[in-house]
């Protein structure tokens, strides 16, 4: 069991500590990014632990069968600009070195990457420049969009709806019995129309 959170509003460990029998990896954030939680079972080894900014995580699990997956857990940058390719860059640039391996990139990647992610809104031409490098890299990659195939928006202010969260696998050393994908959309308590909390589970 791998559960990936972003926004999480924690800031330090004290609390997963206390709420979770099982081991972690945590980012605490700062500012709009919040933290990123990964909760494991106590049955894997955790390995590799790298943070990327304050903004997720990635690190190797290894099984009882000592397979070894790398996880990366993410809540990418807004906005549209040199900083948030370089991060992306970044990121999938950490994935082409683990190859060989299994790995979950699982996060909210705050863009659409494809016009049909997009519900009453218009993607700006920066939008869509960023998002083909992405796709271009997830192909050369060869990581399988977990939700591929399927309607749907992660995210919604008024009618204005989009498709940012995703689950990204390649698991050669393991048989999928089953694959389903839910997303959980929570309201903001705050009387501003904040974006909600989501929770990427594989």
């Amino acid at each position: 069991m791998v559960m990936m959170i972003q926004e999480t509003m924690i800031t330090n460990s004290r609390y997963l500590d206390l709420a979770w029998r099982g081991k972690y990896v945590f980012t605490p954030g700062t500012g709009n990014s919040q933290g990123c939680i990964t909760l494991t079972h106590n049955d894997v080894t955790i390995t590799d632990i790298e943070h990327i900014q304050n903004r997720g995580h990635y690190f190797r699990i290894t099984d009882a069968d000592n397979k070894q997956t790398l996880i990366v857990n993410i809540y990418a940058p807004l906005g549209y600009n040199d900083g948030k390719n370089e991060f992306f860059n970044n990121v999938l640039d950490v994935i082409a070195n683990y190859a060989g391996e299994n790995i979950i990139l699982g996060g909210d990647l705050n863009i659409t990457l494809t016009d049909s992610e997009s519900l009453r809104t218009q993607r700006t031409e920066a939008e869509k420049r960023i998002a083909e490098n992405i796709n271009i890299k997830i192909i050369e990659n060869d990581i399988v969009d977990a939700w591929a195939g399927h309607q749907g928006y992660t995210w919604r202010r008024g009618k204005t709806q989009s498709r940012l969260d995703r689950i990204y696998t390649k698991l050669s050393q393991y048989t999928n019995k089953k694959l389903k994908t839910n997303w959980i959309l929570t309201k903001s308590s705050c009387y501003t129309n904040t974006r909600a909390q989501r929770k990427n589970k594989f």
